[in-house]
């Protein structure tokens, strides 16, 4: 273990300037991310206690009022400092329940609820919730059983058609047409029922019905990610692996420490804690940022201290396995762009055979074509394998579609942690003259040679098939790819 410490420090020392820029990365994503959140959750507060000051309730959409100047909500909004109370987050999670139903306004009453949530999140996929309003919203629960109250809501509903019909025939003016009676029932609606949200994003609401039934405990986690996010920071850690395990390929320093009296596997494990050193200081530099976003946005009196660092922790765990998928490749990868390449087949796993197989078959884009059972598409198709398919069966989807219960992961990391104790044997015959070259090994060449060039040519194929069909197509992508990847695995990469 000692000797492990030793090469850990000496990679450290040696890639210390790199290692500050990665660093400074996952400061900068985070920032980036946090700003845009912070933004949006303050431009929807903003906008809701802007229309309760005014008394703008949400069936203002039927007869808005006439609003104030542009200066004046530019005033308001410069000025506002509020952070959103807990008593105020039960009188918002109320309103955005009220107001999901727009149905209710409408008329169409309904005693049971159901929540669509369909953000663009990461842990949970979209999803329908059925809400008990006895429960969780018994102010709501009993409005909808109020009769008086409900024939106010259905008389509004008469008169704000009628009101359409007459705008509609009057060139959509106001002042051609008398509100007098629907404001008087639009007031006394809002006196009984008050809401004030029914202008706010699906960001904004998605974080109170995910809060709907957590009480005390509110979480920030499911609201906090994006696709686009999760793939900036996995490519972040793929740069610690190209740190740590490819750049030396491609210098001196590879053959230098090669030389030392240290053992394969010794130097194996170093490079490996190395990486694993970076990326739990970036998580913890990422989490600590969380905190500050969270403490200084409208949601810090709602959220914990502990709940804002730990907000990521399920992305981090997943982003762990992408730097162990890493380490293995490079037990027997010669080059920063053989490492980065083996990612393709890895994460589409079993299913990346078949995947291929039926891409080659009814083509990447036929539209009309039953490629798999029901579905009209290929792309539709392998939507739907991803997202139906098992985590273990499709790893990519670890990456793309949102949450998997704990046992899940504890069988994809088995899989990880079983393939790379048998990495660190493999480098014990890591042929230090051939780092450089694609791959180490002369006996799994050809393997990944085929596996490669199927992979790539996928790419030039999908252009192609657009203005020459998919013969064609094919017929060029292999012509165009086969050349490279022979030059790539022939000749010594130098980046």
């Amino acid at each position: 273990m000692k000797d492990v410490l030793k090469v850990t420090k000496l990679y450290l020392k040696r890639y210390l300037p790199q290692v500050l820029i990665i660093l400074m990365l996952f400061s900068v994503v985070a920032f980036v991310k946090g700003g845009l959140f912070k933004e949006r959750f303050r431009e929807d507060y903003v906008e809701y206690s802007y229309s309760k000051m005014n008394n703008y309730g949400a069936t203002e959409y039927l007869i808005p009022k006439a609003s104030t100047t542009t200066s004046e909500r530019i005033e308001f909004n410069n000025t506002f400092d509020k952070k959103i109370t807990k008593e105020e987050f039960e009188l918002l999670k109320t309103d955005v329940v009220a107001t999901d139903l727009i149905k209710f306004y409408s008329g169409e009453v309904s005693k049971e609820l159901s929540l669509s949530n369909y953000s663009n999140i990461y842990y949970k996929t979209g999803e329908t919730k059925t809400v008990n309003l006895k429960t969780v919203n018994p102010k709501l629960y009993s409005v909808l059983n109020d009769e008086s109250f409900l024939e106010k809501v259905k008389l509004l509903k008469e008169e704000s058609d009628t009101l359409s019909e007459e705008l509609r025939k009057k060139d959509y003016s106001l002042n051609n047409v008398d509100t007098t009676k629907i404001r008087s029932l639009i007031d006394e609606i809002n006196k009984e029922y008050p809401t004030y949200s029914y202008s706010t994003s699906m960001y904004f609401k998605n974080f109170f019905i995910s809060n709907l039934e957590t009480g005390d405990n509110v979480t920030i986690k499911e609201n906090y990610y994006s696709i686009i996010h999760t793939f900036i920071f996995m490519f972040l850690v793929t740069l610690i692996v190209v740190l740590i395990f490819g750049l030396e390929y491609h210098t001196t320093f590879g053959k230098f420490v090669a030389q030392l009296p240290y053992k394969k596997e010794t130097i194996y494990f170093g490079k490996l804690l190395a990486s694993i050193l970076i990326f739990i200081s970036a998580c913890l530099l990422t989490s600590l940022i969380n905190i500050w976003i969270i403490k200084t946005s409208v949601l810090s009196e709602l959220i914990t201290t502990y709940t804002a660092f730990t907000m990521q922790a399920r992305l981090f765990v997943l982003a762990l396995s992408i730097l162990l998928i890493g380490a293995i490749f490079a037990s027997f990868c010669g080059s920063v762009v053989s490492i980065l390449s083996m990612y393709v087949p890895t994460l589409t796993f079993v299913a990346y055979p078949y995947i291929l197989y039926m891409a080659y078959r009814y083509g990447i884009f036929d539209r009309y074509t039953t490629a798999f059972g029901e579905s009209n598409s290929f792309i539709t198709s392998l939507d739907e394998l991803i997202k139906n398919g098992s985590p273990t069966y499709f790893p990519a989807k670890f990456y793309v579609y949102s949450y998997y219960e704990n046992l899940e992961f504890y069988k994809y990391f088995g899989i990880i942690f079983i393939f790379l104790i048998g990495a660190s044997y493999i480098y014990k015959y890591h042929d230090i003259e051939k780092e450089g070259k694609f791959f180490t090994f002369k006996t799994i060449n050809i393997i990944c040679y085929i596996l490669a060039t199927i992979s790539f040519a996928i790419l030039p194929i999908m252009f192609f098939e657009v203005f020459v069909g998919k013969i064609f197509a094919i017929i060029i992508g292999y012509i165009i790819i086969v050349p490279i990847l022979y030059f790539l695995f022939r000749v010594k990469i130098k980046l």
